[in-house]
């Protein structure tokens, strides 16, 4: 009888598979141990008086290891510090990852403009009486690229006026007073569809500074200097016409104006005036009739 109840065990036993019986005795082995950590780590850190710091990489250790078990699971395991904690870690952690403050310089901020560049901007303003704009422009012409902000800094910075003083006429005063005899020109591209395709057309126009009056507007696909010249004799002639009596003639530097319009328009007594290289600030044909 003894021995038929030993049969039916050991039978048993043979048809359970042999990875089933080793993980069962494996999980029971840490289901101890773990019980056995668990009632070690409550009593070390009963005998801990002071608060327990953790640096970076311990905090990185301690979250990933109780995020792999998932909250419920936290909860029963983690004693050293609360579940909260290690959430409120993980949170951070996540922020961090996205505000990139490993890609910031050890030295924040504006790095400081070299000597020479402060002393040139020191010596345009002292020999010229220039402010801060035109100091920038002229910069920029010599391929030195500063803000505006930083050229009247540094002139504060050595006692000078970001903006001194300027003698005579502004360039908005002298236009105002000499509106009556000024022609502004401007020429500008559009492209248009024609029978040969997409082509580029030439506009070419003249506004009477004081009255806002068109004089010219002409259009050409082949703006030539000889189409040029006839259409600075009509301008004269429009003039004439309409009692308009032009000193200057207010246009920009277009390669495309030949300067045999100069001629003859100074043959006329009208001066040719440009405006200057790269600057914005300097009132344009468009700017003037807007």
């Amino acid at each position: 009888m003894e021995n038929s109840a030993n049969q039916t065990t050991a039978n048993k036993w043979l048809n359970v598979p042999i990875i089933a019986t080793i993980t069962r005795l494996l999980c029971r082995e840490l289901t101890l141990q773990n019980k056995y950590l668990r009632q070690e780590n409550k009593i070390l850190k009963s005998k801990i008086k002071k608060r327990i710091s953790f640096t970076d990489d311990e905090r990185r250790t301690l979250i990933d290891a109780a995020m792999a078990m998932g909250k419920d699971l936290m909860e029963q395991v983690v004693t050293i510090v609360s579940p909260k904690t290690i959430l409120a870690w993980q949170r951070k952690l996540e922020n961090e990852k996205w505000d990139y403050s490993d890609r910031r310089k050890v030295n924040p901020g504006r790095p400081k403009i070299a000597l020479d560049i402060e002393q040139l901007v020191c010596r345009l303003a002292r020999e010229n009486e220039w402010g801060y704009a035109r100091i920038q422009g002229e910069l920029q012409k010599l391929d030195i690229t500063v803000s505006k902000s930083i050229v009247a800094n540094i002139l504060r910075r050595n006692g000078l006026p970001p903006s001194p003083e300027r003698k005579g006429l502004t360039w908005r005063e002298f236009l105002s007073r000499h509106a009556a005899v000024f022609l502004c020109a401007d020429m500008f591209r559009k492209e248009v569809w024609t029978f040969r395709g997409l082509t580029t057309a030439f506009v070419f126009f003249v506004i009477h500074l004081q009255t806002r009056k068109v004089i010219l507007s002409r259009a050409t696909f082949s703006p030539t200097n000889q189409w040029l010249y006839q259409q600075t004799r009509h301008i004269l002639w429009v003039c004439k016409e309409q009692g308009i009596k032009p000193r200057f003639f207010l246009r920009d530097n277009d390669m495309l104006y030949p300067e045999g319009m100069n001629t003859i328009l100074r043959v006329s007594g009208v001066d040719t005036i440009k405006t200057p290289f790269q600057a914005p600030n300097a009132f344009s044909c468009g700017t003037l009739c807007s």
